[in-house]
């Protein structure tokens, strides 16, 4: 499990690790990638009307 407080970093390093002979020669399968965002239920139904995209 990773945790991270910038999902941009998160992505990066996914990204580089894919490029890597851990992943990209097989020795390393990421099988499932969740992705959660602590409270994000609760910032979403604070959003204004018809800002729901």
């Amino acid at each position: 499990m990773l945790e991270t407080e910038d999902l941009g970093a998160y992505y990066f390093l996914i990204e580089a690790l894919r490029d890597t002979p851990l992943i990209s020669d097989g020795y390393l399968v990421l099988g499932e990638v969740l992705l959660g965002v602590r409270d994000g239920f609760q910032t979403y139904e604070r959003l204004p009307p018809g800002v729901h995209a």
